[in-house]
């Protein structure tokens, strides 16, 4: 039996990661050029992993969503301390596969970090009702990446989502200089 997986599960939470984490120097020129051509670059970032899953083995539950370059929405923040915060917006999408909704990519000190909203899977705590997980992927030295998990939420708006890591961040940039 094949393995499902969405388009977009694979552009948040893998291709994605990847460009920022393994291939900064091309991404961080992609983001430079203004939030048009990032909008552009993750629009042709979707068809590309599109085509990566088409050649895997797998299901692919959202083959046949059509997106549009317009489908996908950048917005920017920054902290206290004036990091910078890129809010990726993606295609609504129908299916719980802990695909993201949003992606944050914070221009951190040492190392960019990758936060994301996940659909996550209805539970009997929540009986039914949409769930949303917030966490943070971090690289490791083997080329995986780990997950740290901060919480679920019933919450999925974009401003509940850019509150919470701007306030983590806020929080985490007063211990860095203490």
């Amino acid at each position: 039996m094949k393995k499902e997986i969405s388009i977009q599960y694979y552009v948040t939470n893998i291709r994605l990661f990847q460009e920022v984490f393994y291939n900064w120097q091309e991404f961080y020129q992609n983001l430079s050029k203004g939030l048009d051509n990032m909008q552009e670059y993750l629009y042709n970032l979707w068809n590309k992993s599109k085509e990566e899953l088409l050649k895997k083995d797998f299901t692919i539950t959202d083959l046949d969503k059509v997106v549009k370059k317009e489908d996908f929405d950048i917005t920017i923040n920054f902290t206290e301390k004036n990091t910078t915060i890129f809010f990726f917006t993606f295609p609504d999408h129908p299916f719980k596969d802990a695909s993201s909704k949003y992606v944050a990519i914070a221009l951190c000190k040492n190392m960019p970090r990758y936060f994301t909203m996940e659909y996550a899977a209805s539970t009997i705590l929540n009986q039914g009702a949409d769930e949303f997980v917030i966490g943070e992927f971090v690289p490791r030295e083997n080329g995986q990446n780990k997950h740290i998990n901060y919480g679920f939420f019933d919450n999925s708006r974009l401003t509940f989502f850019a509150g919470y890591i701007m306030g983590m961040l806020n929080e985490y940039e007063k211990q860095e200089i203490n």
